[in-house]
């Protein structure tokens, strides 16, 4: 069977959830405002779960993206090649609801209070974050005791990949003191991400969308984009919508990583 050859459209004029408002200024105070980015695209074909790797390679190696897609190399500018090789990491996307948070606004779990405080932490450091409070011991401290209260496959969904991303923030990050505006960006840019469809023969809903994560590689074997993927805070994920034929790109540089 002849493989797809898929080809892509930049939706160019399409708006993001990053620039409304309330989440820009908090992109802006979290010190990702500008390093955050999502884009759209439109793809020819008919997409299936077993043509991740095809879909991917065609991705980085279509006119189209390489000429649009910006990546960073001491500012932001397009890809400008075609990727040599690419790697994907299948991410889970079951959640549709919210409720998947509700461990940490358990004050019983010790990482929030009953108003949305957010419980502090003695100081250690992490991954190059210094770690003051317990949501961040939990993100990423393995060894801390809060760590288990989410699980390998919980720590696999999309929703928390977000809510990892957001709350860590960028290099000059200022920190809220209430969980709420983390959930509510999280549950925002989750929401616009994501398409949803009823199961048939039934009111639920379920999740459509396929994730995965990528790096993409140049010729001579070093990373293309992210450009210094070591980071937690340098990813690229691809949301596929096989329904609508659309691809989006959320992707980030860490302001003070070295390439």
């Amino acid at each position: 069977m002849e493989t797809a050859k898929f080809t892509f459209v930049p939706l160019k004029d399409k708006k993001t959830v990053l620039e409304q408002p309330k989440i820009a200024n908090k992109l802006l105070q979290w010190s990702m405002k500008g390093d955050l980015r999502l884009k759209y695209y439109n793809f020819n074909q008919e997409f299936h779960p077993y043509q991740k790797q095809d879909f991917v390679e065609a991705f980085f190696k279509d006119p189209a993206v390489i000429s649009t897609l910006e990546i960073h190399r001491s500012g932001w500018s397009p890809i400008g090649v075609p990727a040599s090789k690419v790697e994907y990491e299948p991410l889970a996307a079951t959640l549709t609801s919210m409720a998947f948070f509700d461990r940490i606004l358990d004050p019983a779990n010790n990482l929030t209070r009953s108003s949305g405080e957010i419980r502090q932490c003695y100081e250690d450091k992490c991954e190059g974050f210094f770690i003051d409070d317990n949501i961040l011991a939990m993100i990423l401290i393995e060894e801390h005791d809060l760590y288990n209260l989410y699980s390998i496959s919980d720590r696999n969904e999309f929703l928390f990949n977000i809510f990892k991303h957001i709350y860590l923030g960028g290099e000059w990050c200022q920190r809220d003191f209430n969980i709420q505006p983390y959930l509510q960006t999280t549950k925002d840019i989750y929401k616009e991400l994501m398409s949803v469809e009823r199961v048939e023969g039934s009111s639920d809903i379920r999740v459509r969308s396929v994730v995965f994560k990528v790096i993409a590689y140049q010729e001579d074997g070093k990373p293309l984009c992210p450009t210094a993927p070591f980071h937690v805070q340098n990813f690229i994920y691809l949301i596929v919508d096989p329904f609508k034929r659309q691809v989006s790109v959320l992707m980030n540089h860490y302001g003070g990583c070295l390439e």
